[in-house]
């Protein structure tokens, strides 16, 4: 039976009964690198017995992960830590084990054997994340899927979690939480970050767009070191209805690292780095 679940997604400031304005402060305060109002949290359950972890939703992340009790410098978060000596599914994992290949700079790397298998993860705003690799029985739907791979956080640094407490990984690498479980399709509606609706994510066949709904296929990037990302091939662009001028074949070339060429454009006597 293939995988299937939904779950409520909120926006980091919802229910903060705060103003726009104020709304637009919190998000730049969070990230002086990008305005940061795209940070959405989907409520997970893990451990036995069941605890919730709001997590940020990230299409760009690989693992899955939480802050854990004892965690040094964490980030405050609006639910308790959880507790891996409390659960008796949480499992640590021991160096040597093939899980831990994921991470050739770090995982077992220069560890001895019986030692416990860390994960590092560094993010765009300079964000930190270190602590160990296990598995972890989670919670869909209220159905159990036991031996999960996540990360239990014992220091943190920055604002990685944003009013969560730690990321879910739904990008194409292995230990994501769609290719752990072979998830062929995954979708999710928001709400806008100025308002207290709430949105959905589905994963499994739930999440498969209608007949007759338009849709665009994602690619891979072929050679890609991040290749775990998902593109789209853009053909190009329009503003207010005109259509720009560019050169698609030459203009929207990949990096190596899976990054795009940037594109120069003139338009009435404006130009724009895209």
């Amino acid at each position: 039976m293939e995988f299937n679940f939904n779950t409520m997604v909120k926006h980091v400031d919802h229910e903060k009964h705060l103003s726009k304005t104020e709304l637009l402060r919190l998000a730049l305060h969070r990230s002086r690198k990008r305005l940061g109002d795209g940070e959405y949290l989907a409520y997970l359950f893990i451990g036995t017995p069941a605890v919730p972890i709001p997590v940020i939703i990230d299409t760009g992340s690989d693992l899955t992960w939480t802050q854990c009790a004892l965690c040094d410098n964490c980030s405050v978060q609006p639910t308790p830590l959880f507790d891996p000596a409390k659960s008796t599914s949480y499992v640590a994992l021991k160096c040597p084990n093939k899980k831990c290949k994921l991470y050739k700079s770090d995982g077992c790397n220069k560890r001895l054997p019986g030692t416990t298998c860390a994960y590092n993860r560094t993010y765009g705003d300079g964000s930190r994340s270190r602590g160990d690799l296990a598995t972890e029985t989670f919670w869909f739907e209220g159905v159990p899927v036991p031996g999960v791979l996540f990360g239990c956080a014992f220091h943190s640094y920055g604002s990685v979690v944003g009013g969560g407490t730690g990321i879910l990984g739904l990008g194409r690498w292995d230990d994501s939480i769609v290719s752990q479980h072979d998830v062929h399709a995954f979708s999710y509606c928001l709400s806008t970050f100025d308002s207290n609706g709430t949105g959905r994510l589905f994963m499994g066949y739930g999440a498969r767009a209608p007949p007759g709904a338009a849709t665009t296929r994602l690619l891979r990037y072929p050679g890609a070191l991040n290749s775990g990302f998902y593109y789209l091939r853009l053909q190009g662009i329009t503003i207010n209805g005109v259509l720009i001028p560019i050169n698609s074949s030459s203009s929207f070339k990949g990096r190596k690292d899976g990054s795009m060429e940037t594109i120069s454009i003139e338009w009435r006597n404006l130009i724009c780095i895209v």
